[in-house]
């Protein structure tokens, strides 16, 4: 690609050749820059998360929550055959079932 510049003050034309190169490497900047900006928004919405009232948020968080109620009780009920609570227990859902399976209480059934 070539463009050609024109100066007044000067009165001279000039050509600058853009290559291949020059493109890929104008491409990277700018996915690199979309990355940075990406990470930047995302550490600032986790940093700030509870800070912020907005309750569309508010309402996802509490949804999560009961949803995440509901599931451990439903293991309760289908490992231990009763009702549960989740106090106590947190992690990831494996970590989860195996607390529940790994429990004296499952054992002795």
């Amino acid at each position: 690609m070539q463009i050609i510049l024109i100066s007044d003050r000067l009165a001279k034309a000039r050509s600058v050749n853009l290559s291949l190169v020059h493109l890929a490497g104008a491409g990277l900047l700018a996915l690199a820059l979309l990355l940075g900006c990406t990470i930047a928004l995302y550490w600032f919405s986790l940093r700030y998360a509870a800070e912020l009232r907005i309750p569309v948020l508010q309402q996802l968080v509490l949804a999560s929550q009961e949803a995440r109620q509901h599931w451990i009780n439903a293991l309760y009920m289908r490992y231990l055959h009763r009702a549960g609570s989740a106090s106590g227990l947190s992690g990831s859902e494996d970590q989860v079932l195996a607390i529940i399976i790994g429990s004296d209480e499952y054992c002795h059934q």
